[in-house]
């Protein structure tokens, strides 16, 4: 497993050695969503170098979402990346986050519906609810808006503190 999401820059190099190599490698990665994973060539010589799985971090299938999230993709490049892998039989699992800040029951519902359309050329869909950390894109707004999670009669039992981003939606309605 390549878990490097910089593996997008190098895997056309990596599978075209494998291929040259004549080695009988079969590998997965972490990827990001782009323009060279469009491409069907692409996809099929990255199979034929022994790529048989990638890890897609989609987050969601609202351009609202992904646009506050500041992904730099678009729902029809999402699209077109996983019919490109699945085309040349490379499985893909992907990432869905539910409950970003500011996630609607409508963004939720189009997340819901885009992975409906795309359910033949997805492998596997991980959801995960929305976890606050420090170092995203939003950090320092949400920082203004973070409660920790368990009372202050906790803080001497814990190693750590755990915090959340007390805003819409709330941490009932993504766990629901």
């Amino acid at each position: 497993v390549m878990t490097d999401v910089l593996m997008n820059p190098m895997v056309t190099e990596l599978a075209r050695e494998l291929i040259k190599s004549d080695l009988s490698i079969y590998w997965d990665t972490h990827f990001r969503v782009d323009e060279q994973a469009c491409n069907p060539d692409n996809t099929m010589l990255w199979r034929r170098g022994g790529l048989y799985r990638v890890e897609l971090g989609v987050e969601s299938g609202s351009q609202r979402i992904l646009d506050l999230m500041n992904k730099k993709i678009t729902i029809a490049q999402i699209k077109k990346t996983l019919t490109s892998l699945a085309y040349a039989g490379i499985k893909t699992t992907t990432y869905w986050v539910i409950g970003f800040p500011g996630e609607s029951e409508e963004d939720f519902q189009q997340t819901l519906d885009f992975l409906e359309t795309v359910r033949d050329d997805v492998y596997e869909a991980e959801a995960h609810p929305f976890q606050y950390l420090t170092g995203q894109v939003k950090s320092p707004e949400w920082s203004k808006q973070d409660v920790s999670l368990y009372p202050e009669s906790a803080a001497d039992m814990l190693i750590i503190k755990t915090f959340i981003v007390d805003c819409y939606p709330p941490r009932e309605i993504i766990y629901q």
